[in-house]
């Protein structure tokens, strides 16, 4: 497994490797090529987990790479983080307690996981070599620490971004109390915060929801649920701080990851009719300073998500998206 071969932990193989399994390479192409499995599976699903670049990461390669827990199949091996995999498994274990009542296991969601390999390996542009079994494994055990994590961020209220104000501190196991603590006073909180917004260290939501179905009502309540938790998240860590009635409702369904949903919530968007940045830049709707107000009593739009991050924004030419910040990640 990737694991005798891999050293660095990185899901795939760099330079010559030390120990080569040809017959194993040999089957994994065959059984690929003659896969009867349907190409839509991973149709229209860009990739959106990638490489850092080498370029930025050696001058300052903490900044690029986890260094206190690993997420996702690009860091699960490397020993400096496998000290964390005990609360992983912890939060699994508590996971599959609450399947329990509707008479199921981690295997059957396993099972699910590894229908949906192909789908979920399409989300990464790296090579992941290990078997399907292992990466669902993987994607289930990290997914149950990640949403045990990001429940002590559900609103207040339970719901969409309510007025409940500051999310709440959700119920931590005792297992993980010196962990988390939403008021940031503990180290070990703020590295996991730190870490899982890391390029590399991603999982695609939509797994994330597939945990959290068996143990909702509806696969809408889980939605909903989920949504909750990752809007409590965006409001603490945006940088631009809104009212709740600003703050844009989170689609979680619309966004591959948490890095990617927290980039759409910051970057503004130019419109879909303008082509070029320039033409953005003459949309009367944007033009903060030469729009006449009326009366003297117009607001400011308070336009929700990026269209209101526009306005928090230096004029036109001062500053682009695309030289703001590193395209390359979408």
């Amino acid at each position: 497994m990737a694991a005798r071969s891999d050293p660095e932990g990185s899901g795939h193989r760099r330079g010559s490797p030390l120990v080569f399994d040809e017959l194993r390479w040999v089957l994994q192409i065959r059984d690929s090529l003659t896969e009867d499995a349907d190409d839509e599976d991973d149709n229209g699903i860009p990739v959106s987990v990638f490489n850092v670049p080498k370029q930025l990461q050696v001058h300052k390669p903490e900044a690029y790479v986890p260094q206190f827990i690993a997420l996702g199949p690009y860091h699960h091996w490397r020993p400096e983080l496998y000290e964390m995999e005990r609360y992983k498994l912890a939060a699994a274990r508590r996971a599959q307690r609450r399947l329990c009542p509707a008479g199921l296991k981690l295997d059957a969601l396993v099972a699910q996981f590894a229908r949906l390999e192909r789908k979920v390996r399409a989300y990464y542009h790296r090579y992941l070599d290990f078997s399907g079994e292992t990466l669902s494994w993987m994607m289930v055990v990290d997914g149950a620490f990640l949403l045990e994590f990001l429940q002590i961020y559900a609103a207040a209220d339970g719901g969409h971004g309510g007025g409940g104000g500051k999310p709440a501190l959700g119920r931590v196991s005792s297992r993980m109390v010196h962990l988390v603590d939403f008021a940031g006073r503990k180290s070990a909180h703020g590295l996991i915060l730190r870490d899982m917004f890391m390029l590399e260290n991603q999982i695609p939501l939509f797994l994330l929801r597939k945990i959290l179905e068996p143990q909702c009502a509806s696969a809408e309540e889980a939605s909903e649920l989920l949504a909750s938790m990752v809007t409590g998240l965006m409001k603490e860590l945006c940088p631009f701080k809104m009212m709740d009635a600003d703050f844009p409702e989170v689609d979680v369904a619309k966004h591959a990851h948490l890095l990617e949903l927290l980039y759409c919530l910051i970057v503004p968007k130019p419109p879909a009719e303008d082509t070029t940045w320039e033409a953005h830049c003459h949309d009367e709707s944007y033009d903060i300073e030469e729009k006449p107000s009326a009366g003297g009593e117009e607001k400011a739009s308070g336009g929700r998500g990026s269209d209101y991050v526009a306005q928090l924004l230096p004029p036109c030419g001062a500053w682009r998206p695309s030289l703001g910040v590193a395209r390359w990640t979408t």
